[in-house]
């Protein structure tokens, strides 16, 4: 995380077959610069300041990559649940935010790159 409030995304990391991790670029094959809200900066901060650029940005209890199905089940399902929102996806949060930033005025291209898995702040 640099202090432009931006996250710069470097590699990605995706499961497959629900066991193996394959690391490599975002699926724009590049760096891709993410911008941050600025009440969310203070609190990653706090969380990545400290950690050396090697290490994730959002490790599990364990220090290791945090995947889907064990964030659902420790915590996910259950806020979801909380707010009324049986059956909600992280997925599906992703196109809520894209929705709200085009909503914002944010550029429609620039906002459709913003996926892959932030690694390295």
């Amino acid at each position: 995380m640099s202090l432009r409030r931006r996250v710069i995304v470097e590699e990605a990391v995706t499961e497959v077959d629900g066991s193996r991790l394959v690391w490599g670029t975002p699926k724009t094959h590049g760096r891709r610069s993410v911008p941050l809200p600025r009440f969310l900066v203070d609190e990653l901060a706090c969380t990545v300041v400290t950690r050396p650029r090697d290490e994730l940005a959002f490790p599990s209890p364990q220090g290791a990559v945090l995947r889907n199905r064990n964030a659902r089940s420790a915590w996910f399902d259950a806020a979801a649940r909380a707010i009324d929102e049986p059956g909600l996806t992280p997925h599906e949060l992703r196109h809520t935010a894209a929705s709200l930033a085009i909503k914002a005025g944010a550029n429609v291209k620039a906002v459709s790159g913003c996926s892959g898995t932030p690694r390295r702040p």
